[in-house]
């Protein structure tokens, strides 16, 4: 792993972890369902993500929670929905503060990539780390969008990132040839923030899923 996808991996990871206990488990949360949206029908897309992040799973037939989608299967084969349950905070935060670099790299920054794809503010973000792109500039980008939400307080994901619009489409960055030098992404110091107000209704979790064909299938075999 370079050097420099190192340090741009543990400016997230800091990030993050500044965030308040509120905050860090509404952002993961909020980055969670917006992928669940994309792939309503698949939940097994989100398996690695989630089970990384502590979440477990729990069956809407039974209420009985599970540790893994696999567990649940096996158990439960007949079962159609189900749901994610999110860790306490303390555990989330802990999680995050063990992983190292390269699994903040392919699943903390993954994760936030998916979810964040199809944001119109981070269009000139760069694109995450895929096949194709390293995501320097997603991660440089990302880690300021993190610091605006810890500036912001206690701030829906929904409602920081229409307040913040502007601010958000303005962290695009350089062509990649011109992104040699760190020094070129913003400096979370030198931005402008707005004055807000701190109170907002709270952001609703919470999703239930049904099984797929595919996970049909899988259950029956086992």
């Amino acid at each position: 792993m370079q050097s420099r996808t190192r340090k741009l991996a543990a400016r997230v990871q800091r990030a993050l972890l500044a965030l308040s206990d509120e905050m860090l488990a509404e952002t993961i949360a909020h980055w969670i369902h917006t992928i669940q949206e994309d792939f309503y029908e698949d939940i097994e897309i989100l398996e690695a993500f989630c089970e990384t992040l502590g979440y477990r799973i729990q069956s809407e037939t039974t209420g009985q929670v599970y540790d893994s989608l696999g567990e649940f299967y096996e158990a439960e084969p007949e079962s159609e929905e189900m749901l994610l349950v999110q860790p306490e905070v303390s555990v989330l935060r802990d999680l995050l503060r063990r992983k190292q670099p390269k699994q903040v790299y392919h699943q903390i920054v993954g994760l936030a990539g998916e979810a964040l794809r199809s944001a119109s503010f981070a269009s000139r973000w760069g694109d995450p780390p895929d096949e194709r792109s390293d995501g320097y500039a997603f991660m440089a980008n990302l880690s300021v969008y993190l610091t605006l939400k810890q500036e912001a307080g206690s701030l829906p994901t929904e409602r920081f990132e229409a307040l913040y619009d502007e601010q958000l489409e303005a962290l695009g960055t350089p062509p990649p040839d011109e992104e040699d030098d760190e020094d070129l992404f913003f400096d979370e110091q030198d931005l402008f923030l707005l004055e807000l107000p701190s109170t907002f209704p709270a952001h609703k979790t919470g999703k239930t899923h049904k099984k797929s064909r595919k996970q049909k299938k899988r259950s029956k075999k086992s």
